[in-house]
């Protein structure tokens, strides 16, 4: 029998982060969603509860510069499911569920789904750098040093993550640490792209 997945409570940072003024974006993206949880057993629930937003509304578009030193775009994956996931290097439960993440990573490109981990620490990327290379990850890394698209999408704890439709439209979100290469994980994630109308 598989071990219960773990869910572990979101980090929060206090104070400058510049989410008292909040943007066009970020209170659209306040006002779309309501809690409305996917259930599963109590034997397995990787993802306890998935926020759905009350209307289709198209993800806000983004370019930003990877570790890598390309800079990608959001419209770019158009056409593809995309899993938005931000992430800090000072999060402990970041930390711990990145590799899961990088695992899963490598399952979503079989799916041709597009992951993105968008990091947030403020200033030099070197520590991000050392972190990614300390685990050996290999997914891609954005940088949002600046907290401009954090703000856009409205995070204010980490991690988060927002599930992007083939359309380009936002299709959920969740919050805090996941055992992502789970079955019931998956399982989850395909339900949620399932509900996707063409």
């Amino acid at each position: 029998m598989p071990a219960k997945p773990v869910q572990m409570g979101p980090c929060r940072r206090s104070g400058g982060m510049g989410f008292r003024a909040m943007t066009h974006w970020g209170l659209m993206l306040l006002l779309m969603f309501a809690i409305h949880p996917l259930s599963w057993s109590a034997d397995a629930a990787p993802v306890q509860a998935i926020q759905l937003p009350k209307q289709s509304v198209p993800a806000p578009d983004f370019s930003l510069p990877a570790l890598d030193g390309s800079v990608f775009s959001l419209h770019d994956a158009r056409g593809h499911v995309v899993v938005l996931h931000f992430w800090a290097t000072w999060c402990v439960s970041c930390r711990r569920e990145m590799p899961g993440v990088d695992a899963f990573w490598h399952q979503a490109k079989k799916k041709g789904w597009v992951l993105l981990a968008v990091n947030v620490d403020r200033g030099s990327s070197e520590r991000v750098a050392a972190f990614v290379s300390s685990l050996g990850l290999k997914l891609p890394i954005l940088l949002d040093a600046d907290g401009t698209v954090r703000q856009r999408y409205h995070v204010r704890m980490l991690p988060t993550t927002y599930v992007i439709g083939r359309s380009g439209r936002i299709l959920g979100r969740f919050f805090g640490e996941r055992e992502w290469m789970h079955a019931d994980m998956m399982s989850a994630l395909d339900s949620l792209v399932g509900r996707e109308t063409p």
